[in-house]
């Protein structure tokens, strides 16, 4: 039997989570023999990455006009025939919706990877969001802020969470964090922060955490991988400002995005993860993975993720002083520290890649398509 031609989209300019998420998902049809194509900017890092791996991208022209866009998507359905399309990013619904008009034959799942902040139930959005058969959301938190500000119906929702993502050949190694740091600081504990460098991450507030420690006589040292996000202010140079003006050089490493961040996590004592409000969190479930433990915020998708004192911690959300002392108590006890690992290490086990991607294969290949309504503008 024939399989499925899938076209993956992600329009977006930017290198981080979500383009990171939406490439292993086009490989991974590929790998398990669709015919898949994926459609991104031209000259993006999604479409330079890809195309390095001898992938097949179909792009277009980020600078060109709204329509000029749309007749370009239209012009690539039309000559790689997809039975199904996968958006990543739901802003390009204006694009893709109305390329798909009069092919009703076309299965759309949208999988989204943001909270959405504002209401979209105007005619326009309940016009593009009509056209999708299935969405999938990553937490129930998700789910419920879709539905509060989007024109989706339950129905149409799946909760299919993200999944852990290891390299081929993968190996529990264990990087010594300790070689980026001064030898004399060598038997503090070591946190690790990784996530593209954003005001809505937090690095900040793991900087006013470590100077809370240092006042407090109980100073842990920092990691901080990730680069600044693509066409945004330098945050990067305003975390190195704020380390400096409290003086905490000594403390705090910046080494840029990793691609294989698994070594990194290993080797820390724990992982910080203090966001304002989080979608999903990858780096939660990755450290699970390796059993370091993690100190998350309460906010967002986060509290679904983690069992407070069981897998993981929790602070209040932007509380730099709550991060210290979650830290601080950590640090002090070794038998909670490795009860948390292993139960971190068990609850790890959901996020299988394989389980998770033929969850969301079924619904990628056997839903129901469903031609754009003008019933839901009424």
């Amino acid at each position: 039997m024939k399989k499925d031609k899938i076209l993956v989209s992600c329009l977006s300019n930017s290198w981080g989570g979500l383009e990171m998420v939406s490439s292993e998902l086009f490989i991974e049809f590929i790998d398990h023999g669709y015919e898949a194509i994926f459609l991104c900017y031209e000259g993006s890092s999604i479409d330079l990455r890809l195309k390095e791996k001898n992938l097949r991208t179909a792009t277009i022209n980020p600078k060109s006009s709204f329509i000029q866009k749309i007749i370009s998507i239209y012009k690539i359905i039309n000559h790689f025939e997809p039975s199904s399309i996968i958006v990543n990013r739901l802003p390009s619904l204006k694009y893709i919706t109305p390329a798909l008009v009069g092919k009703k034959n076309i299965k759309l799942t949208c999988l989204s990877h943001m909270l959405v902040n504002y209401t979209k139930k105007d005619i326009f959005h309940k016009l593009l969001y009509s056209r999708i058969n299935k969405l999938i959301v990553l937490t129930e938190y998700q789910r419920r802020n879709h539905l509060n500000y989007l024109p989706i119906d339950n129905s149409k929702i799946e909760i299919i969470p993200d999944w852990i993502s290891t390299p081929k050949n993968f190996k529990h190694e264990k990087k010594d964090l300790k070689i980026f740091f001064p030898k004399e600081l060598s038997s503090l504990k070591t946190a690790i922060m990784a996530s593209r460098l954003d005001p809505q991450k937090g690095q900040d507030l793991a900087i006013e955490a470590l100077a809370i420690a240092h006042n407090n006589d109980r100073p842990f040292l920092l990691l901080i991988l990730g680069d600044n996000t693509y066409g945004e202010r330098n945050i990067k140079k305003e975390l190195h400002e704020k380390v400096i003006s409290m003086g905490l050089e000594k403390y705090v490493t910046f080494i840029g995005h990793q691609e294989n961040i698994f070594p990194y996590l290993k080797g820390a004592d724990f992982t910080l993860v203090p966001s304002y409000e989080e979608t999903f969190g990858r780096i939660v479930i990755e450290s699970m993975y390796v059993g370091t433990p993690v100190i998350g915020s309460r906010s967002g998708s986060i509290p679904f993720i983690i069992d407070e004192n069981i897998n993981g911690l929790l602070h209040n959300a932007k509380d730099a002083k709550d991060i210290e002392e979650k830290i601080a108590s950590l640090a002090s006890n070794e038998i909670l520290k490795q009860n948390l690992s292993i139960k971190a290490i068990e609850k790890s086990k959901i996020y299988n890649k394989d389980l998770i991607f033929e969850k969301i294969k079924n619904q990628v290949v056997n839903s129901e398509t469903t031609e754009l309504s003008v019933e839901a503008t009424t």
